[in-house]
């Protein structure tokens, strides 16, 4: 590929050319896997906000009704009860738990229960809001281009450099000066500083399958140039 600074066009364009014919397939994929990131991620939050209340009835913290001469029983070891129930909400199956344990906690109650369905009715509000917030605050979907969608070399040429999808010459000038400044990287580290008044002329870098006819392209830059002194 390189030899002392020096670049073989002809090995970089066989493997821009295969790599230009998954390049859409490589952005598909890297949109699976950022959407299934999200997703991991608002489920997590949204679990970690819920309460596995089956198992807080069935222990020491279950709500106790006070009067008609019932005592609260002390709670024995809090530290290792809390342990407990960190480690069931871990390996819980999430959000079917939570709604079954809601389900039966708003059942018609008896005496000693009395209050449960109130509160299971102020979690789910609480819920519901604090899912609604989260919600709006997810940073709203602004990619006009859309990399993971067909169609999205022209979206991105008519966005970017504000030229149409006929226009076809500009997608190959824009790799060819990419090119050239690759060279200029290489050289410089090699080299040492080979033009300085050389520039790549875009603000957006091309797309591997533009990467068309760069084997003729010449990587020499004038070294007559001088550093700007200010």
């Amino acid at each position: 590929m390189t030899d002392s600074g020096e670049v073989n066009l002809d090995g970089v364009q066989m493997i821009m050319l295969d790599l230009g014919l998954v390049e859409d397939q490589i952005f598909k994929e890297r949109q699976r896997r950022e959407v299934s990131f999200k997703q991991r991620e608002k489920a997590k939050k949204f679990h970690q906000r819920r309460v596995n209340f089956d198992q807080i009835h069935n222990s020491q913290f279950a709500p106790t009704p006070l009067g008609r001469g019932i005592t609260p029983s002390a709670v024995n070891n809090p530290r290792q009860e809390a342990a407990k129930f960190r480690q069931l909400g871990m390996q819980s199956s999430g959000e079917d738990n939570n709604q079954s344990a809601l389900k039966a906690m708003m059942r018609p109650s008896n005496d000693d229960k009395r209050g449960t369905k109130r509160k299971a009715d102020d979690m789910t509000a609480e819920d519901d809001k604090q899912q609604q917030k989260d919600e709006e605050e997810e940073e709203p979907d602004n990619d006009e281009v859309r990399l993971y969608e067909d169609g999205f070399k022209d979206r991105y040429y008519e966005s970017k450099f504000d030229v149409t999808s006929e226009n076809l010459e500009f997608r190959y000038t824009v790799a060819l000066q990419y090119v050239r400044g690759l060279c200029w990287v290489l050289k410089y580290y090699y080299q040492g500083c080979v033009s300085w008044d050389w520039y790549f002329p875009y603000h957006y870098a091309p797309f591997a399958s533009d990467f068309i006819h760069i084997t003729g392209l010449s990587t020499k830059f004038d070294k007559i140039t001088k550093p700007v002194i200010f």
